[in-house]
C-alpha cells in the first residue's frame, strides 16, 4: 500500500513539475507587450514630442503610454507596491508566506503580488484563483528573465489602473 502511495505521489509531483516547466517556457513576453500596445490610445505628437491630440481607445478610455516616467513616481510606487522590487526575481516568497499566514489565521486579507506579478496579471483576463496565481508566479519569473527591471516597471506604470 505504501508503495502505491509513493508512486502516486511521485507521479503527481512529476506532473506538477512538468506543468510548471510548461508554463514557464510557454510564456511569451511579446504577446504580453502586444496586449498592452493594443490598449493604448492613439496620440498625435508635435516635433518636440509634446502631445497635440489624443483619442480614446477601443474600451473608450484614455490610456496613454509614456516613456518618460518621473523618478519620484518610480520611487513612490516601488515603496508602496513592492519595496523589494530590485532585489527579487519576480516573486517575493516571504511576502507570499506572510500573506498565506494572514489569510488563514486572521481576518486581515493581504496580497503578495510583486510589480512583476501585477504586470502579468494586467496582461491577462484570468480570474482570481489559486491555479492562476501559481501561473502568474511562474510567468513573472519568466518575465524577469526576458525584460529588465526598468522595462517591467515602465509596463506597470503605463498599464496599472
Amino acid at each position: 500500500m505504501k508503495g502505491k502511495i509513493l508512486k502516486s505521489s511521485i507521479f503527481i509531483g512529476l506532473l506538477l513539475f512538468l506543468f510548471l516547466v510548461f508554463v514557464f517556457f510557454s510564456f511569451d513576453e511579446k504577446e504580453l507587450l502586444q496586449t498592452f500596445n493594443s490598449r493604448y490610445s492613439k496620440v498625435l505628437y508635435d516635433k518636440n514630442k509634446e502631445i497635440l491630440s489624443a483619442f480614446i481607445n477601443d474600451d473608450e478610455q484614455w490610456h496613454i503610454r509614456s516613456d518618460d516616467i518621473p523618478s519620484r513616481l518610480k520611487t513612490a510606487v516601488i515603496e508602496y507596491e513592492d519595496k523589494n522590487f530590485y532585489s527579487h526575481f519576480g516573486v517575493d516568497f516571504l511576502a507570499i508566506l506572510r500573506a498565506l499566514k494572514n489569510n488563514i489565521l486572521t481576518d486581515k486579507r493581504s496580497g503578495a503580488s510583486t510589480i512583476s506579478m501585477q504586470v502579468v496579471k494586467l496582461g491577462s483576463d484570468n480570474q482570481r484563483t489559486y491555479l492562476n496565481k501559481i501561473k502568474e508566479i511562474i510567468q513573472s519569473l519568466a518575465l524577469e528573465t526576458k525584460l529588465t527591471k526598468d522595462e517591467i516597471l515602465k509596463l506597470y506604470l503605463n498599464n496599472a489602473p
